[in-house]
C-alpha cells in the first residue's frame, strides 16, 4: 500500500498559541521529533488490546465530528504493519462519524485523527493519517487506517474506569447536524454535566500543501461538569477550560486556524452519546477571565449541530470511578457565579497581614487588614490572590502533589472573626480587618507561605482582596438567630461557627448551644472560647487518638458516631450548622435525619471556590 509522507513541523496556529502561552522558543522542534511517521510496536500491540478507539472525521461541510467506536467483547484493532489498522465495528445508523464515512465512502485517503485510551491504567497513544478504504457489511463497518502521525501522550485527567462490552439499543432522540439555532433539553445537558471524559476533535487545512494538513482528536478530562455552557441569543456555547499540558497545542493551533471543533460526551453508565460540533475559537488572559474568572484561556464552541443518541455506546460501566488527582476545581462562567452571589471581577484591592495567633502546633489565627470596609455575615468567606507572590514555573507532571500544576494561588477561607456589632441599629458593621483560622498543610503552598510569616517581619506580606461572600450564617435577615442551636464540626471546619460564636456573643441573644466537635490531639484548644460561656450549655469532644482529657467538657476517645446525637438535649427543636470534610457531612446529615430532625433544619457549609 502506498505511504503519504507526513510533514510533521508545527504549523503556525500552533506556534501562536505556544507563543502566546510563553513556551520554549524550542518547543516546536521538541514535538517535531516525538512525532513519528510508523506506529512503534508498543503503540501497535496497545492498540489491538483496546475494543474501544476515539476517532473522528469531518463531514462533506469540513467539520469535525468525534464518535467511540467499540468493537466486539475483545477484538477492535487488528495492526498489520507499523502503518496499517485495521478496524470492524457496529456503529449507530446516525452515527455522525459513519454518516460522514457513508457519504464519501468511495473517496480515497479521507483524513481520520484516532487516539486509543486505556481506562484501566490511563495509559493513551495518539494516531492520525488516512482512512484508504472503507465499506459496510452486515451493519459492520470496516476500515483500513493508513497512519503517518504516532505519538503518545501522558495520562493527566483521565478517569480511571473499568468497561465491559455492552450490546446496547441505539435510538437516535435528536438529529439537528446543520442548524445553529440550538437549545439544549435538560437530558442532554446532564449528559454533558456528568462528562468526566470527553474527545475533542480539530482540523488544519494547510495553505502549503496537503501533506501538512490534518485532523486532530485528543482527550479532554475533569471532574463532571468542567465543560460549562450557555446560551445567548438563540445560540449554545460550549466553554472547555484550558489544563495545564504538554504544551503542544495541537488541538488550540487547530482551532487558531480553521475555527472548527467536534465534540463526542460519552455517558458510560447509560451508554448515551452526546456529538456536537460547531464554531471554535480561543480566548486568551483577561478576556478569557470576563467569561471565566480564574481561567486565562479557554476554548469556546458555538455549536452548529448535534446528534443525540441514546444507548449508543456498547460499553458498560463496572463499578466506582477513579477521577484523576491532577484534576483542577470546577470553574465557572462569570454569569453562573453572578447567579450564585459570588464575586466574578478581578479586584485591584489588597489585603495586609498584620497579625498572627498561633492556636494549634499547625492552625494560627491570620488577620488581614483591607484597603477598604466590607460587609459579610458571620460565616461567611474571603477570597485572596496570592499569584504575585508565588514564582510561576511550569512542571509537565508532580505526582508528588499533582494539584499545584493548576493551582491559580487564590484561595477562599471561612472568616473566623464576627463583624462588629451595632446595638442601635441592630446591625453588624462593615469592617477593614478579617481574621482567618488555617492550618498548615504539608503540601499547601500558600498555608506554608502563611506559617513561614511572622508578627516582627519588616515587610508585612500583601495579596490581593477579590472579596466577600457567604450565606452559612445562623443569622437571619433581621440579624436574629435561633433560640436553641447545635454546632458540629470536624477539625479546621470549626472556623465559621467560631465566627458565629462570636457574633451571638456580641448580640446578646438569648441563645443555648450544643456543641459537638471532632477533632485531633492539640486541636481541642480550638475550643476555648466556648468554655464558660453562658451560651453554650454542652461541649462533646471526639477524639479518637485518645490524647485528650478535660475537666470543663467531655473528651469521647472515639470518632462520633449515630447513636451521640439522641444524648443531645431538645435536638427536635434545635438549629444545626455543621461544617468539615464533605463525607463527615454527608455522615452526620444521614444521621440527623434519621433521629427525625427536618433537613430544613440542618444547614451545611459549602462555597464553590
Amino acid at each position: 500500500m502506498l505511504k503519504r509522507i507526513k510533514v510533521h513541523d508545527q504549523h503556525e496556529g500552533e506556534i501562536f498559541v505556544q507563543t502566546k502561552r510563553h513556551t520554549p522558543s524550542n518547543m516546536p522542534m521538541i514535538v517535531s521529533n516525538m512525532i513519528s511517521d510508523d506506529m512503534p510496536d508498543q503503540h501497535s500491540e496497545f492498540f489491538t488490546h483496546l475494543s474501544y478507539f476515539a476517532i473522528s472525521t469531518i463531514d462533506i461541510d469540513g467539520r469535525p465530528w468525534a464518535t467511540i467506536i467499540v468493537g466486539s467483547p475483545t477484538t477492535l484493532i487488528r495492526a498489520i504493519s507499523e502503518m496499517e489498522l485495521n478496524i470492524s465495528a457496529v456503529l449507530p445508523k446516525d452515527d455522525p462519524f459513519l454518516s460522514s464515512i457513508i457519504n464519501t465512502v468511495n473517496s480515497p485517503y479521507r483524513s481520520f485523527a484516532g487516539i486509543g485510551v486505556d481506562f484501566s491504567n490511563r495509559r493513551r497513544n495518539k494516531v492520525a493519517g488516512f482512512i484508504a478504504t472503507s465499506n459496510i457489511v452486515n451493519d459492520t463497518l470496516n476500515m483500513s487506517l493508513l497512519t503517518n502521525e504516532n505519538v503518545g501522550n501522558c495520562p493527566k485527567y483521565i478517569t480511571i474506569r473499568k468497561l465491559e462490552y455492552c450490546k446496547r439499543n441505539p435510538q437516535t432522540a435528536a438529529d439537528y447536524r446543520n442548524t445553529d439555532r440550538i437549545s439544549f433539553n435538560q437530558e442532554c445537558l446532564d449528559i454533558i454535566n456528568q462528562a468526566s471524559t470527553i474527545f475533542l476533535a480539530t482540523r488544519h487545512t494547510s495553505t502549503m500543501s496537503d501533506n501538512t494538513s490534518d485532523l486532530g482528536i485528543n482527550h479532554r478530562g475533569g471532574y463532571p461538569g468542567f465543560v460549562r455552557t450557555y446560551e445567548e441569543n438563540g445560540h449554545t456555547y460550549i466553554v472547555i477550560p484550558d489544563y495545564s499540558g504538554n504544551r503542544f497545542y495541537q488541538s488550540l493551533g487547530n482551532i487558531e486556524t480553521d475555527r472548527v471543533a467536534g465534540i463526542v460526551f460519552p455517558c458510560f453508565t447509560s451508554g448515551d452519546m452526546l456529538h456536537v460540533t460547531g464554531i471554535a475559537e480561543n480566548i486568551y488572559d483577561d478576556e478569557a477571565e470576563c467569561i471565566m474568572p480564574r481561567i486565562t484561556l479557554i476554548t469556546r464552541i458555538k455549536l452548529t449541530g448535534y446528534v443525540w443518541i441514546k444507548e449508543g455506546l456498547n460499553l458498560k460501566l463496572i463499578g466506582p470511578e477513579q477521577y484523576s488527582p491532577y484534576n483542577p476545581p470546577i470553574r465557572y462562567l462569570a454569569t453562573e457565579l453572578e447567579k450564585m452571589g459570588k464575586p466574578s471581577t478581578v479586584s485591584t484591592r489588597n489585603a495586609k497581614l498584620i497579625e498572627i495567633k498561633k492556636l494549634t502546633k499547625l492552625i494560627s489565627r491570620f488577620t488581614f487588614e483591607l484597603d477598604e470596609k466590607v460587609s459579610f455575615k458571620p460565616g461567611g468567606y474571603v477570597i485572596l490572590d496570592f499569584a504575585h507572590l508565588i514564582p510561576q514555573t511550569y512542571q509537565h507532571m508532580n505526582n508528588n502533589n499533582p494539584q499545584s500544576l493548576n493551582d491559580d494561588y487564590i484561595r477562599t477561607w471561612t472568616i473566623s472573626s464576627s463583624p462588629p456589632f451595632n446595638s442601635n441599629t441592630n446591625t453588624f458593621d462593615a469592617t477593614n480587618q478579617i481574621s482567618c483560622t488555617i492550618k498548615h498543610l504539608p503540601k499547601g503552598m500558600i498555608s506554608s507561605l502563611l506559617h513561614s510569616q511572622s508578627n516582627d517581619q519588616k515587610s508585612p506580606l500583601s495579596c490581593k482582596f477579590l472579596g466577600v461572600g457567604g450565606e452559612f450564617t445562623c443569622f437571619d435577615n433581621t440579624n436574629q438567630t435561633p433560640q436553641k442551636l447545635l454546632f458540629i464540626a470536624a477539625g479546621i471546619g470549626i472556623t465559621p461557627l467560631l465566627a458565629m460564636f462570636e457574633a451571638v456573643s456580641q448580640t446578646k441573644q438569648k441563645t443555648d448551644i450544643v456543641v459537638l466537635f471532632s477533632g485531633r490531639g492539640d486541636e481541642i484548644d480550638l475550643l476555648k472560647d466556648f468554655i464558660s460561656s453562658p451560651l453554650v450549655s454542652t461541649i462533646t469532644m471526639f477524639d479518637s487518638t485518645g490524647a485528650n482529657t478535660s475537666k470543663s467538657f467531655q473528651v469521647v476517645n472515639r470518632r462520633i458516631q449515630s447513636d451521640d446525637f439522641l444524648n443531645v438535649s431538645d435536638l427536635m427543636n434545635r438549629q444545626v450548622y455543621l461544617c468539615g470534610p464533605t463525607q463527615f457531612m454527608v455522615d452526620i446529615s444521614s444521621w440527623l435525619n434519621q433521629t427525625g430532625l427536618k433537613s430544613e433544619q440542618i444547614k451545611t457549609e459549602s462555597f464553590f471556590f
